[in-house]
């Protein structure tokens, strides 16, 4: 098993950290993986550790909300999701619209009903 580092200082720790997040992802523990995943956002968005290590955030913060949304951490999972999409709408210009992101987020407002994200989605 890799050893997580306390502090994250060179690109192959960052990256041994988020392998390891994606790991416990993968196995379920979403608690896990949330507190490795927030290890590397709290490194800021233009950490240049994240970019040698070649770790786009945004993926970091996708794979955070959906650990949030499968653990039951629907309000953080659902507030995540809305940051999300303002930050691609302000890089875009107004232009982003990702329906994949906008159901996760009403799937997480509607605490994992399936059927009550859909139908919401559809509305729009």
């Amino acid at each position: 098993m890799t050893r997580v580092p306390e502090e994250i200082t060179t690109a192959e720790q960052a990256r041994a950290v988020y392998l390891r997040a994606a790991k416990l992802h993968e196995s379920g523990d979403f608690l896990g993986a949330i507190a490795l995943y927030n290890k590397l956002v709290n490194l800021g968005l233009t950490n240049l550790i994240l970019d040698r290590a070649g770790i786009n955030i945004h993926n970091v913060r996708k794979h955070r909300a959906l650990a949030y949304l499968k653990s039951g951490q629907f309000a953080e999972a659902e507030q995540e999701f809305k940051d999300l999409q303002a930050v691609f709408r302000s890089v875009l210009g107004g232009q982003y619209t990702d329906s994949q992101y906008k159901y996760w987020e009403l799937l997480a407002r509607y605490k994992g009903d399936k059927k009550k994200a859909m139908d919401e989605l559809l509305k729009l």
